[in-house]
């Protein structure tokens, strides 16, 4: 295995995305900077986009938790969706074509399934943009 950020022979450099799911306080952001030290790579973590909420009256703050786990949905999708992308861009072996036509049929589900996740996340806003109007 290469580590993220060297170049291989050909000068491509090697990407791995990593996801981590798991309860509050489970270990995720600990797990992620571990393994980002050792790969000397990046951990992004969802707790520098999480919103302050502890003032909300508590029926705001159930909408907002809902928005965020839309996104979550979203982001997970969209991770998929790039790791598929790259697997097709940039293959280990050689494809031969009934492997590239199951990748590329695997893409199309991953980018339906990204898609739906996008379209559930405007309906919440156009549904919360009415229940606003409403109250």
């Amino acid at each position: 295995m290469q580590v993220v950020g060297e170049l291989d022979s050909d000068g491509k450099q090697d990407v791995f995305i990593v996801g981590l799911a798991g309860a509050s306080a489970s270990g995720k952001s600990t797990a992620a900077k571990r393994v980002a030290s050792r790969l000397k790579g990046h951990a992004l973590s969802m707790e520098n986009y999480s919103i302050v909420m502890n003032d909300l009256p508590l029926g705001k703050r159930a909408k907002q938790n809902e928005e965020c786990r839309l996104f979550a949905l979203y982001e997970a999708s969209s991770d998929k969706e790039i790791a598929a992308t790259y697997r097709l861009l940039y293959p280990s072996h050689r494809l031969l074509h009934p492997e590239y036509t199951k990748l590329v049929a695997a893409l199309r589900v991953l980018r339906m399934e990204c898609n739906d996740e996008m379209l559930a996340i405007l309906a919440h806003h156009k549904k919360m943009l009415g229940f606003s109007a409403l109250h």
